[in-house]
């Protein structure tokens, strides 16, 4: 149920799905998750026809937390287990920035 309360999800949370998901190497999985929790909102009676703009908006979450410039952090000296804290706390940044942004990019949505 994560996906159909995205709107509602802190970015500690949102990278959590999408590292469980495994984006960074397999993002053909989050088109297919989000397929099925698509299926599974509109296969409740009455909402066939509802939009779901929780996908789309895991979508550019996905895109965000994936924009992380490692290559920058990796200059900076940082390795091994520090490096890959700031990787996680640089993508849960990218997703706080991009949940603040949301309601101005798509205000149709909630």
């Amino acid at each position: 149920t994560h996906v159909h309360r995205a709107f509602e999800l802190r970015p500690e949370t949102l990278w959590k799905v999408l590292r469980a998901l495994d984006v960074t190497r397999k993002p053909e999985r989050l088109d297919a998750f989000l397929g099925a929790c698509e299926a599974d909102a509109r296969g409740r009676a009455g909402r066939e026809q509802e939009p779901y703009p929780q996908a789309q908006y895991f979508r550019g979450a996905a895109q965000a937390a994936l924009s992380v410039d490692i290559g920058a952090l990796k200059e900076s000296g940082l390795d091994g287990a520090a490096l890959g804290q700031a990787i996680e706390q640089a993508r849960i940044h990218a997703l706080k920035e991009f949940k603040q942004q949301w309601p101005t990019t798509h205000p149709a949505s909630p």
